[in-house]
């Protein structure tokens, strides 16, 4: 036997290097198969060095792995109730390219970039139409806009169709062509009130483009920029219910649009607020104007 029986005195050397080395073994071997660091073999020679009689073995655990968390997705903002019609353009024209490459209607298309501008209203000279669409309707009720960020947006260099072309430089007619406008998560956004109608005294605009997060309207039914003025919106929750009547609108070679009237609503707001263009027989224009498109 290794121990010495009763009465016999201590272990002698050889007993307690055995023990030594058969514990140390051990606490080695367990800390390899549960992934202890290697520090952890400094601290168990240590312990088995404790004492003569006694061996202090350690307890390693393994940590559990962490269960993985899903970020929540925002619920999707509901529709706006309202309901929407199609009419004719006219005169008809056949288009040359694809909708989401047309960059007179897709402004997601031409792009933007920022500009350190004023964020207010500016007040320009020279003569105003007293029937210019009227941004400050944007919202019910009309309010003084705040502005929290100010773009240029480019020209673009057009191809021959069907080739859509590419971006050009910045617009630089106007300081800005582009701007943020604050507004609540969800918040209704309704179509610039014009007085003209274009259709049976009822319609003043008609739709160009849109999809779930933008939209490009006109205040005249022929189906381009060229002749009136445009609205572009974007980081907006277009009406689904609208969004799929342009789809069919447009699958079918857009000999009509959707038609859009004075007081209804088009989508709801994006968090960080929509975006607003204007133009003016086609060219951007600068929507911070007081005089043209707010008034106050």
């Amino acid at each position: 036997m290794l121990w010495s029986r009763p009465g016999r005195g201590r272990p002698s050397l050889l007993q307690v290097s055995f023990v030594f080395v058969l514990a140390f073994g051990l606490t080695v071997l367990a800390l390899v198969w549960f992934g202890a660091e290697p520090n952890s073999v400094v601290d168990a020679q240590d312990a088995v060095l404790a004492g003569p009689h006694e061996l202090y073995l350690p307890v390693t655990f393994r940590q559990p792995t962490p269960t993985p968390t899903s970020t929540p997705t925002p619920e999707p903002l509901p529709p706006t109730g309202w309901t929407y019609e199609s009419i004719a353009v006219a005169p008809y024209l056949a288009p040359d390219r694809i909708d989401y490459l047309h960059a007179d209607w897709n402004l997601e298309l031409r792009g933007w970039a920022p500009t350190s501008a004023y964020l207010g209203l500016v007040h320009y000279s020279g003569d105003t139409d007293a029937n210019a669409p009227l941004l400050k309707a944007l919202f019910s009720p009309q309010r003084q806009p705040v502005i929290t960020a100010v773009y240029q947006v480019y020209n673009w260099n057009w191809g021959v169709s069907p080739d859509p072309g590419t971006r050009g430089s910045l617009i630089t007619a106007w300081p800005v062509t582009l701007m943020q406008l604050q507004a609540s998560y969800g918040e209704l956004v309704y179509l610039p009130y014009r007085a003209p109608d274009i259709y049976q005294n009822r319609l003043q605009a008609q739709v160009l483009y849109a999809t779930d997060d933008q939209i490009a309207f006109t205040y005249t039914r022929d189906g381009t920029v060229a002749n009136g003025y445009t609205v572009h919106i974007t980081n907006i929750y277009v009406d689904p219910n609208l969004v799929s009547l342009y789809q069919q609108n447009n699958a079918a070679g857009r000999h009509y649009l959707p038609a859009l009237a004075n007081g209804q609503a088009i989508g709801r707001a994006k968090a960080g607020g929509i975006l607003v263009a204007i133009r003016d027989r086609g060219s951007f224009m600068d929507p911070r104007s007081n005089k043209d498109w707010w008034r106050y």
